[in-house]
């Protein structure tokens, strides 16, 4: 997270935004689940497990939108 989705101030770490106080340790558990999925399809796509990678970016993408599941998405389509 670069940004407070809130108020637009920059994150600067920590469990609130430091100028609004909004809470986001919701919003930053959803990133690290989404990397540790990201890193999980990434590796059934080197394995050609084309079935499982497909399951890996729909749950992908209903957490986070990022531009490399999209291209996977589109390279999958294609299969």
């Amino acid at each position: 997270m670069t940004r407070c989705p809130n108020c637009k101030a920059r994150y600067k770490g920590g469990e609130h935004c430091h100028r609004c106080g909004m809470e986001l340790n919701w919003l930053l558990n959803i990133e690290k689940s989404a990397q540790v999925l990201r890193s999980t399809l990434v590796k059934s796509l080197a394995d050609a497990d084309y079935q499982q990678t497909r399951k890996l970016v729909r749950q992908h993408q209903q957490l986070i939108s990022h531009s490399l599941i999209d291209n996977i998405a589109l390279f999958l389509n294609s299969k």
